[in-house]
């Protein structure tokens, strides 16, 4: 009897250092988190240690979110001394801050849109007047894209509203999820789609 209860201990046991161990593999501390509530922004200091600054609402009226799929992609940046992360309308991170070195060495390379190259996807917005921005520069026509060189232009294309138009600049870096290309501005985003859908699928051409 006492070696079977001893048994049924060790096999507990084991069962929780496994669910403790495969819990710490999944946890990157190294990356910014892939979700936190819209509207969310965070701020790392010179010791990469995380506070919130400003906390998110719930908008139960996102009527998109549910069909997006919000898994962030491995490619989430890495947590850097005072960076400042601001979470759009689902919940994705973009990166933000104040780089004046990045502004000045992306100054001179404003490319106008020619329509040569595309890519299609998922769009979503958030507030580009929370936290400053990745290009040091702040706009109502700002969007974040996680490789396009910061102030190219590109055009937008709202597939799902008749092919709605409007243009941005890219001022940040994201978005870090699955299928989606751009985050726009809030302004920029009213102009070709409902701000209450949170998203809309689309093309962007630079």
């Amino acid at each position: 009897m006492k070696k079977a209860k001893s048994f049924v201990c060790l096999m507990t046991l084991l069962c929780v250092a496994q669910s403790t161990s495969v819990f710490a593999k999944n946890l990157d501390t190294k990356k910014v988190p892939s979700h936190m509530t819209p509207g969310t922004v965070i701020q790392y200091n010179s010791n990469k240690q995380m506070k919130v600054v400003k906390q998110g609402a719930v908008k139960n009226t996102l009527k998109a979110s549910a069909k997006v799929n919000t898994t962030a992609s491995t490619d989430l940046p890495e947590i850097k001394s005072n960076m400042t992360v601001v979470y759009d309308a689902l919940g994705a991170p973009v990166v933000v801050g104040n780089s004046s070195a990045a502004k000045s060495v992306q100054a001179n390379k404003v490319l106008k849109a020619s329509d040569s190259n595309e890519e299609q996807g998922y769009v979503s917005w958030y507030d580009i007047w929370s936290g400053g921005t990745a290009s040091g520069d702040q706009a109502s026509d700002g969007a974040a894209h996680k490789t396009l060189p910061f102030y190219t232009q590109v055009s937008v294309y709202n597939e799902n509203n008749n092919w709605a138009s409007t243009s941005v600049r890219i001022l940040d870096r994201g978005p870090y999820v699955s299928g989606r290309i751009l985050d726009m501005s809030q302004e920029s985003f009213s102009k070709v789609a409902n701000t209450d859908d949170g998203v809309f699928y689309g093309a962007i051409y630079w």
